[in-house]
This record gives structure tokens, sequence and C-alpha cells, in this order.
């Protein structure tokens, strides 16, 4: 695609970035234990830079010690050398690297400190409040954080104010109950993340670079409207803040669903609907920092429409950088992308289910350092029988190994059960992606047989070296009396 802005560089403070897109900070599950970097997800984010992707933000990163539930860390020197690991595996292929920064707070299972001892639907347990000295050893623990960031060669850190997480609950009136200085009025709750961005600026130097994502919209009594995520921006800006990232989900709310903005819009949303969010601060702040949209952002023509309306300058990817992770290179090629399809699967491993990242389009999500698709030693005469999503991936593979392949299917069209399936207008998602199987079968050079179907004395007479059967299954159906009535 030709475009005037998506590929062009941007400024973040000091540090130039080669074009619009930033991989989305992510939970990935991509950390051991002891908070160190999985070897696994050195080879993740090479791909993702080698893809084309200007700036990578990290995945959420402990930055203090009140931190119990095991994540990615920087909250102790012995986790430098794996920090750096991280960023240069961003560096190596040009890309800039930024470290999140951040700590669960009330949120946290394992040990749950908060603003305020109040109970919260989010919450596995009741928090226990901050005195006024941890408050002050949090700020200085989230410095120290930024200091072993740049240690490790991050070109810069974000601080994660969104979420329901510690920094969150501080700014949020809904979260923060305090009567002392980091509480009451809006300047003292935004007390703890100014102090931060001035420890970082005195520690690092006032020109390192510090992004600030932060709840621009909160849909519980007290919470953070738009107004009120104006101010907090323009407060964030004055501090030297490089850019913000208004997220959208919000304490206590994030588990009940009943987002207006969400933060992760699946396949039943709109695919703007949490762009307004973006819109409205950039609206208030104008060019006094790049402000980011994310949420459901798949096709460079919308993603290039956002930052030519001025509703943003960068445009966060997640879950469609999972999917292909050549996205900015595809797209600026003009190559067929593979389409992300917004059914989270990757949100609940890594997030709900603390798991590592899956995703049901690419197979080869933390398995990046695998050589893809070997030449076959021997080319063999291969058939596959069904034109579902298995059919035609299993069809596309084995041709693209060299292999001979035939592939039939029963009913005049390719698609199994996805061709109903995707036929409400919400299922657009997961119709680009029969398209894209669709094209890609094509291109691979295996032959398709519609309206054909196989009977075992049809193989027998075909005689293949390898046959793949791939039709599907029936729904299993209880005896329950008066089912079929």
């Amino acid at each position: 695609m030709s475009s005037k802005i998506l590929f062009s560089p941007i400024r973040l403070g000091k540090v130039e970035v080669r074009n619009r897109v930033a991989l989305a900070p992510m939970g990935t599950g991509y950390y051991n234990p002891d908070g160190t970097v999985l070897d696994e997800a050195i080879p993740y984010v090479e791909a993702r830079a080698k893809g084309g992707v200007g700036l990578i933000i990290s995945q959420f990163t402990a930055a203090t010690k009140f931190q119990r539930f095991p994540l990615m860390a920087a909250n102790d020197d012995r986790l430098i050398p794996s920090l750096k690991r991280y960023a240069d595996a961003a560096h190596r292929y040009g890309a800039k690297v930024f470290l999140q920064i951040a700590t669960m707070g009330g949120a946290d299972p394992l040990g749950s400190y908060a603003p305020s001892a109040i109970d919260i639907p989010w919450y596995s347990v009741l928090p226990k409040e901050l005195t006024k000295e941890q408050v002050e050893r949090v700020i200085e623990e989230f410095v120290q954080a930024a200091v072993r960031a740049k240690k490790a060669g991050f070109d810069g850190v974000e601080l994660h104010g969104a979420y329901g997480y510690l920094i969150a609950e501080f700014i949020s009136a809904f979260s923060n109950r305090r009567r002392d200085e980091y509480g009451g009025d809006l300047e003292g709750r935004m007390r703890v993340p100014v102090e931060i961005v001035r420890g970082i600026h005195r520690e690092c130097g006032s020109d390192f670079p510090v992004g600030f994502k932060f709840n621009a919209y909160e849909e519980v009594p007290g919470g953070n409207d738009l107004e009120t995520a104006v101010k907090i921006a323009k407060i964030m800006i004055d501090e030297g803040v490089v850019y913000l990232q208004p997220a959208t989900m919000s304490t206590g709310i994030a588990a009940l669903g009943l987002m207006k903005y969400p933060g992760v819009p699946i396949l039943y949303h709109p695919r703007d609907i949490s762009i307004p969010v973006a819109e409205y601060i950039k609206r208030h702040v104008g060019d006094a920092v790049p402000v980011m949209a994310f949420g459901g952002i798949k096709d460079p023509e919308f993603a290039e429409s956002i930052l030519a309306a001025g509703k943003a300058d960068i445009v966060c990817l997640g879950r469609q950088l999972l999917a292909d992770p050549e996205w900015v290179n595809k797209a600026k090629e003009g190559r067929r992308i593979r389409p992300c399809l917004r059914c989270n699967v990757c949100h609940y491993e890594a997030v709900a289910w603390v798991r590592i990242l899956a995703c049901t389009v690419n197979p080869y999500l933390f398995r990046e350092s695998e050589e893809p698709l070997k030449p076959a030693a021997r080319r063999k005469r291969v058939v596959v029988v069904g034109g579902g999503p298995a059919g035609m991936m299993a069809a596309m593979v084995a041709a693209r190994r060299g292999h001979e392949v035939t592939l039939y299917e029963k009913e005049k069209e390719l698609g199994g059960l996805m061709v109903p399936g995707c036929r409400p207008p919400f299922k657009s998602d997961v119709r680009e992606f029969l398209e894209y199987l669709k094209a890609e079968l094509a291109e691979s050079g295996a032959e398709v047989k519609l309206g054909v179907e196989v009977t075992p004395n049809m193989v027998r007479n075909i005689s293949p070296d390898a046959l793949v059967v791939a039709i599907g299954a029936k729904p299993v159906r209880p005896e329950i009396k008066g089912l079929d009535k």
C-alpha cells in the first residue's frame, strides 16, 4: 500500500522511531518464575522487529518487590543481563524498545497492596493499604527499575498506569480513598506517577524517554472520565513524558465485560470501538506529545486512516502482530497479511489462564526459532480429504514442501463449517481468514477438486503415498427425550 504517514518516522523525545507502528504491550507468558526472560522470547521479539515494527513495548514488567505474582521483572540488579537480551533482540533488526514498568497492586492474588483497603470485584483478596513509607518505597523501586532498563539498553520506559494496577489505583478516585498527600484531589492522586517520572529523570537523565499508559475512561463510580483523562494527560506532559497511550479497560469492570470502550475488542465489537478515546485525548493535547491508539487495529488502510484523520500519531498492534509478525513489511510491499480473528485465544491463554501465548491462525507463535517448511527429502503423492481449514492448511503446507498434493472436498466450495460460521455480519474476521486460506492454497500449487466425495475404493485406486483425512466431526448429541421435536 502507499502510505504517507504509517511508514514515516516519528520522534519520542530524543528517540527516532522508523515508522508509526508499535507492538502493543501484552502479557505473553515468556518469562521464568524468577523474573528472567524465557529463551523463546528472544526469537519472538526478533521476528516482530525483523517484520518491520518501529517500536516494541515490552510486556508488563514488575518494577517493585511488592509484586508477588511471578512475571517478567526489573526489580533486582541480577535481572539486567536478562533484560539486555530482550533489548538487544529488538535492536538487532532496527526497532526501538521501551520497557513497560508496572506492579499489580491490589490485583496481585499472591500479595495484594493498594492505595486503599477496599473490596473490588476484580480482586481475589482484600488488599492491604500501603503506608506512607511503603508508597515512598514503591516510587523509588519504580525509579530503580527504569535505571536497570537504561543499563540493559532499553531506549526508554513506559509507566503502566492503566487496567487497575497499582498506578491506576492511585490515579482513580474509585480506588484511591486516601486522606494523605497521595490521595484526595487529582493533584494528590497523581503524586505517585509524577514523583516516579521526576525520579526517573533525576537518575537516568532529563532526556531519558518515559511514555505513559493510563486509564482514560473507567466505567465505575468515581472513575476517570474523558475530561479527567485530559487533565491527567496534561499533568504528565508537563512532567516530560514523550507519549501518551490512553487505555479503556478499568478497575473492577474488567472482569465483568461491560466496557463501553473495551481495550481488547473481540469479533463481536466494531473495529473502531476504542479509537474515539485516543481521538479525544489527541484533540485536547494537540501536538504536545504523540498519542497512541490501539484496540482491534488489523488493516493497514484502517491504521493509515486513523493517522490521516489526526486521531492518533502512532498505532499499537497487539494480536495482529501475533497473527503475522511481518505485518509492517507486508503492508509496505502490498503482500497478503494473515488476519487476526480477534477470537482472543491469545488473551485468554496469557492473562486469564496465565499460560504461554497461543494463536488460532499462527502455529509459529512461540516457535519462531524453528525452521518453517523445510523442503521434503522425497517428493510424495499426497491426498487430502476435506476442504475445511485443517484440510486447506495441510494441503498448503505439503505443497509448499514440494509434494504433489490433491485436495478433495465434497461440497462446491472450500471452508467446511467456516462457511456457515462466517455468514453473520459480525463474523467478518472469520470470513477474512477463510479468504486468506483460499488465496494461500491457490498459490501453493496444490490441486483442488470440489464436489467430489472420496470413497475407500477411490483412495485405493489413487494409491497415494500419504492420506490426510480432515473431514471434521459432528457434535455429540445427548440422548434427551424430545430433543428432535
